[in-house]
């Protein structure tokens, strides 16, 4: 398939700038939604749904070690709640959000 979408290299940013949106990241690349589900499951093997989505779980861990709050990145990464994200989060990385933190933290005190 070529197509312009080839020379994207700026996924993870484009999604996130178009709120993890399929159809607004669609617009952003100059083509349809279709096309780009076709795209990005040919070279993923996964739906732009649920590989956005590990994008954007992916996102979180860097979030939280930076010392954002559960809340905080929830609202970030545009989960319409943190209970929501919590969720994802967990089935996503097998751990809650908040022991990401916790571990980063402990990995920092001197020995």
């Amino acid at each position: 398939m070529n197509s312009r979408l080839n020379e994207i290299k700026d996924w993870p940013a484009r999604a996130e700038a178009r709120g993890f949106n399929v159809a607004a990241v669609a617009k952003d690349c100059g083509t349809g939604p279709r096309q780009l589900e076709r795209f990005i499951r040919l070279h993923t093997g996964e739906t732009p749904k649920k590989w956005f989505n590990s994008i954007r779980l992916q996102k979180a861990v860097s979030l939280r070690e930076a010392g954002q709050s559960v809340k905080q990145v929830a609202t970030t990464l545009v989960y319409s709640h943190a209970q929501q994200f919590a969720t994802a989060f967990k089935k996503f990385h097998g751990r809650t959000p908040s022991s990401v933190r916790a571990i980063s933290s402990l990995s920092a005190l001197p020995t």
